[in-house]
Parts: C-alpha cells; structure tokens; sequence
C-alpha cells in the first residue's frame, strides 16, 4: 500500500487516503521498524520502483510513519510459518504483537490468508469501506 501511496501521489485512491488518514490519527496506525527497513529496502532495490519514487519522497514517508505510528517492538526471528510467503511472516507476528484489528495489504500471498487470529487481513479497498462504515472518514 505504501508503494502505492508514493507511485500514484496524486491517485486520491484508497491508498492514498488510508495513508493520510493514519498519519492524521483518524485510526491507529502501526508499523514496526522491520517494515520500514523493507520498505526502504524494496524501494531502492527494484529499478521501476526506484525510478519513480523520489528519495525525499520515501525518506518523508517514512520520517511521517515513525513519527505517528504506533511503532510495535521486534520480535526475533524465526517467525512463525503463517503465509505461503515467508517474507511476509513478520507481519502476522507484527501485527499480532501490535493487536492490530486488520492488516491491510494488495498482496495476494498476504491475502489468500484472510485472517490469523483476531487480526483480519482485507485490501486498501475493503478498509476504505471499514474506516466509512465506523465513520472515521466521509464517504467519498
């Protein structure tokens, strides 16, 4: 969603609102500091990508998450095996740790799980409903 968020800046899609929204306080969002370091990490290492996110661009992002997220403690590897994907264990375990209500993702891997506990995992879409529906955000 992040990648989103920066490659379509102007989109006013889901993305784009789910991103303002949290960084606003509208609902609580979390991260964890191996999330970002992926992030940086994916941004700089894939040349489309790279090529269409300026670095002030992700390093403002990224200043804006540490500063108004809910940053949730790391826990130390090995993850528990979750997804099909095991790059995306840490973020079950994050979001687990962090007692997050949903996990919000476009990332088929991520979302053939649909839920790991009580933390449900739905598109940028299905939360732009969600956040509607308990009137954090107008209707658009």
């Amino acid at each position: 969603m992040f990648f989103s968020y920066l490659l379509f800046p102007a989109a006013s899609g889901a993305p784009d609102v789910i991103v303002r929204a949290g960084i606003a306080g509208t609902y609580s969002l979390l991260t964890s500091e191996s999330l970002i370091s992926e992030f940086r990490r994916e941004v700089a290492t894939k040349p489309y990508v790279m090529s269409h996110i300026a670095p002030d661009d992700l390093l403002m992002l990224t200043m804006l998450l540490t500063e108004n997220a809910t940053v949730v403690p790391e826990i130390p590897e090995p993850y528990p095996a979750v997804g099909v994907d095991r790059k995306d264990d840490h973020l079950y375990a994050h979001a687990l740790l962090g007692q997050a209500d949903y996990l919000v993702s476009g990332d088929d891997h991520l979302m053939r799980v649909r839920h790991i506990d009580e933390v449900r995992i739905i598109s940028p879409a299905e939360f732009l409903d969600a956040l509607g529906q308990e009137g954090l955000i107008p209707d658009r």
